[in-house]
């Protein structure tokens, strides 16, 4: 039954407001970039997004917790007819890069790593390697860094674990917000990039009128 299956199929996760913002205004912000390439698109429109400010923001955010709403909705529907929800669209994604060329989307949030001790050496890296005699591997700023570490006590270690905790709670916030199902369209820009490419090409190739008519009369 079609009707049966369409019923049964599992609903798209809803954008945030950053994707509704970003798909309502593609064609000023890729003018803005200076590039159609949905990799540079994504990454002006991150920057931009940024500037932005809140009152701007506010209609964006208040029509994805609609459509968070409305997905939540139909997940529940979903999950009482029997459905399991699955990471399905992950594979189409993989399957739409392998067909064309990888695109990592820009302005997917990085989770902090290293932990505790990665905010120590990134806070002290330029002080240890200015110790270290001339020559030396970047094994060797690694190694020392561990070093001090370790020796640190407990107090003198918590401000990095502080810090450490803030950007991990900062980067569950960011992914909170995050949707991965609209790189789809970033996607689909960059696999179309090759054909138009092309397009331009041949374009290019293309005698002018002119200078067909120049040949022409040559040839007569």
């Amino acid at each position: 039954n079609p009707l049966g299956a369409m019923a049964c199929e599992q609903p798209k996760r809803a954008a945030s407001a950053y994707w509704l913002w970003l798909a309502e205004n593609r064609a000023e912000i890729a003018q803005s970039a200076g590039s159609v390439k949905g990799s540079e698109v994504s990454k002006k429109a991150g920057e931009l997004w940024k500037k932005i400010s809140q009152s701007s923001k506010a209609p964006y955010e208040a029509r994805a917790r609609t459509l968070k709403a409305e997905y939540d909705r139909k997940m529940q529907v979903f999950k009482a007819q029997g459905g399991i929800a699955t990471r399905k669209r992950k594979a189409v994604r993989e399957e739409k890069l392998s067909a064309g060329r990888t695109t990592r989307d820009p302005n997917k949030p990085k989770r902090p790593a290293g932990g505790a001790y990665g905010c120590f050496l990134s806070k002290n890296r330029e002080a240890i390697v200015k110790n270290l005699p001339k020559g030396h591997r970047v094994t060797d700023v690694a190694k020392a860094a561990s070093e001090q570490w370790k020796k640190l006590s407990s107090d003198e270690k918590k401000p990095f674990e502080d810090e450490y905790t803030r950007k991990l709670d900062e980067y569950k916030k960011a992914m909170d917000s995050y949707s991965p199902d609209a790189l789809d369209d970033l996607i689909e820009m960059a696999a179309a990039e090759p054909s138009l490419k092309k397009k331009k090409a041949e374009k290019t190739k293309q005698p002018t009128k002119s200078g067909a008519t120049t040949a022409k009369k040559a040839g007569a």
